[in-house]
């Protein structure tokens, strides 16, 4: 198997189970006070993944890995990751937890409320709420986002695990 999917699968499913913990701890439904910093946790994942894969290819490569190889690498790793994890926030909250951006956009209204928000502020911001986290909308922007910022990590991890090639002399 490429190293990239192999990454990308690794790191995608991680992400499921990370979810599905935090689904059956209740961070996802009735306990957002603490799901609003798991959820933050989680974004930790993908770039463990990119780093770890670019690890892995530089160790198939015997250690002659190059900034581009590496970046290609973690590209990769970002698109497969996020593509496969995409499809299944689509299908968690649609099948698994249908009620999640109900509960909250009802946490974050409680929350503004109790810091002393105007009612019509209140309303205005969980509307643009509404509007931004909406079906294809949130997918697309998810998608695009991961593989940016999964190849900017990439960038980075690529510079400092790359190491060029030392010419043999026979």
């Amino acid at each position: 198997m490429k190293t990239e999917l192999k990454y990308g699968v690794i790191f995608a499913v991680v992400v499921i189970v990370y979810v599905m913990i935090e689904h059956f701890l209740g961070f996802n439904t009735t306990r957002h006070d603490i799901g609003q910093y798991s959820r933050l946790a989680g974004v930790l994942v993908p770039i463990i993944g990119i780093f770890v894969g670019i690890k892995a290819k530089r160790k198939e490569l015997n250690g002659n890995l190059t900034f581009g190889q590496g970046v290609k690498t973690g590209f990769l790793i970002a698109l497969i990751q996020t593509t496969i994890t995409t499809l299944w926030f689509w299908f968690y909250g649609t099948v698994v937890n249908p009620q999640f951006m109900g509960t909250m956009l009802e946490f974050e209204r409680s929350k503004m409320l109790a810091a002393g928000t105007d009612a019509r502020a209140v309303r205005a911001t969980i509307d643009r709420m509404k509007t931004l986290y909406s079906f294809p909308f949130l997918q697309l922007a998810q998608e695009i986002a991961g593989i940016l910022y999964g190849t900017i990590f990439a960038m980075i991890f690529s510079a400092f695990l790359r190491k060029k090639r030392t010419e043999q002399t026979t």
